[in-house]
């Protein structure tokens, strides 16, 4: 290529641009290989020939995607999807609690190039916006059981099954409290606890090993009593009762007596379900005149790379104006679900000696005349913090601007924490736009 010129050749020799036609599955950082023959695939040991990729950090910077209408969804998706062939440093994701389309990138400068090819080249009706935070809730107390008898048509048929709930706050770490083990069934799922309880109904294993009892009718075998009570269960634990956001570290015991709850042939898997979800939220519901929900928001594990000079305002600016936890300076742990992690592979080759690597000047270096800097001043230094995830967006650029361009983050999900009642206050008055 020549600006605007297309000369077709036959090899582009090394450190020449060029064009090639017809690639519609070919991504950036790809190996393209040519060979002649007839084969769909190349022999031995092309098949295997790779150069080495393009080493992508993680995305440091989010920002959601939604289309205009339901009808350009699937416009907006090719679209994305011709960016990511373009750029492999940006990534889709969708957000499982918001339902948002998520497009991250490096920065604020990355993501605007982005919308605008999306827009403008990509012809994409769509509209970016900030990230919606996953919130959570969770009980500050135990509820009195609750029994609920579900008696209604479904789907023209005619449901009945009762069942008892209690709910309680669950803490994974806490080992004082173990479940009884004779439970039915024990099952952790989403930072919830849901136990089971069915006593008298003298489960018996058959010869096809499938859990029976004498008590349930026919079509009903414990394994499928199980799977209903734990799906009415969850569908409740979806919605908390105070602030609507599903539920978090909750214990639900859920306790089925079959001369109580059990209505014959009526008792079907859809209406034990059904039984299930009524009686754990009207547990739930009878939190608040108890003890109470407490909101509960997303806590990232950050690791923050500045120098000596920005360490400072970096520590104070966590600490204080975010609201995070410095857990360690200088002692950098890999995360797991980050490109920084140790590559087994790099344990094999040679050591490389700083000395003998060149490193240009910094052209942004302060000058400073007749006075001679230790070189502990611009030692690199590595900041491990515990920080919300709301107070991370949007926060490479203001990194950048403390540290004069030099600091980087990358970021993962550790756990969700109880809020303080005063950030509890602030985060439901900005959701509900300064409105309680």
């Amino acid at each position: 290529m020549y600006a605007n010129d297309a000369v077709e050749v036959d090899s582009i020799p090394e450190g020449h641009i060029g064009v090639v036609a017809g690639l519609k599955h070919t991504r950036t950082g790809d190996t393209l290989v040519t060979y002649s023959g007839n084969k769909a695939t190349p022999p031995e040991p092309l098949t295997t020939l790779q150069l080495r990729p393009i080493n992508v950090p993680p995305p440091v910077f989010f920002a959601s995607v939604e289309p205009h209408s339901l009808s350009e969804e699937k416009r907006l998706q090719e679209s994305l999807a011709m960016l990511l062939r373009e750029d492999p440093s940006l990534h889709v994701t969708v957000d499982e609690d918001s339902g948002q389309t998520l497009l991250s990138g490096m920065g604020e400068l990355h993501l605007e190039i982005a919308r605008d090819r999306l827009l403008n080249d990509l012809k994409a009706k769509a509209s970016m916006g900030r990230i919606e935070i996953g919130y959570r809730e969770c009980p500050l107390g135990a509820s009195g059981p609750i029994t609920k008898i579900f008696d209604k048509e479904i789907a023209g048929r005619k449901g009945k099954a009762g069942c008892t709930a209690t709910v309680e706050p669950f803490d994974p770490e806490d080992t004082t409290t173990e479940p009884d083990p004779s439970a039915l069934s024990i099952q952790t799922a989403n930072g919830n606890q849901i136990i089971i309880q069915a006593p008298g109904l003298e489960v018996e294993v058959n010869k096809k090993g499938i859990e029976e009892s004498p008590l349930l009718p026919p079509g009903l075998d414990a394994h499928a009593l199980r799977t209903s009570l734990q799906n009415g269960c969850l569908a409740a634990l979806a919605r908390g009762p105070q602030f609507t956001f599903p539920m978090h570290g909750t214990r639900v015991t859920l306790t089925f007596d079959p001369a109580e709850h059990l209505f014959g042939n009526d008792s079907t898997p859809s209406a034990l379900s059904a039984a299930a979800r009524l009686a754990t939220s009207s547990a739930l519901r009878d939190l608040p005149s108890a003890a109470g929900t407490s909101l509960m928001e997303p806590v990232m594990n950050v690791i923050i790379s500045v120098d000596e000079a920005s360490l400072g305002a970096v520590v104070h600016d966590i600490s204080s104006s975010r609201g995070g936890h410095i857990i360690s300076l200088d002692e950098e742990t890999p995360l797991p679900t980050t490109d920084i992690a140790s590559n087994p592979t790099d344990d094999l080759l040679p050591p490389i000696d700083p000395n003998k690597v060149y490193a240009p000047p910094d052209p942004f270096q302060s000058s400073t005349v007749g006075i001679d800097l230790p070189s502990s001043v611009n030692r690199a230094r590595t900041i491990t913090a515990k920080v919300p995830l709301k107070e991370m967006v949007g926060y490479l650029k203001h990194l950048r601007s403390l540290s004069a361009g030099r600091g980087t983050f990358v970021m993962s999900v550790d756990r969700f924490e109880k809020m303080s009642a005063p950030r509890q206050k602030a985060v439901l008055a900005e959701l509900r736009g300064g409105f309680l």
